[in-house]
């Protein structure tokens, strides 16, 4: 109850499951992938100093798939190691979000 109004108020929580993003970025893709990620203009999501960290599997391939592409046209990953991150990322259940912030 709410001392100055005598109003009760009934919070609802929702539980959220999430992923830590650096448990599914491959350790010897972490010197460029989150600077190349970091960089991107406009990306529905972000880290730090912003209020989104959670996000899902679709706005986050559509911003990393450019990136393994162009990683895959250096020379930093092969196109096997691209399509299985990729794969991987997919096959998450859909009520699961990815955690940007960790």
């Amino acid at each position: 109850m709410n001392k100055y109004t005598n109003i009760t108020y009934k919070i609802k929580t929702t539980d959220v499951k999430f992923i830590e993003a650096t448990k599914l970025v491959p350790i010897t893709w972490r010197d460029w992938f989150w600077n190349d990620l970091s960089e991107l203009p406009n990306a529905p999501f972000s880290w730090g100093d912003h209020n989104r960290t959670l996000t899902t599997k679709g706005h986050f391939l559509a911003y990393v798939e450019p990136i393994l592409i162009d990683a895959e046209v250096y020379g930093d990953i092969t196109k096997g190691e691209r399509e299985t991150f990729v794969r991987e990322i997919e096959q998450l259940p859909n009520d699961v979000y990815i955690d940007m912030e960790n």
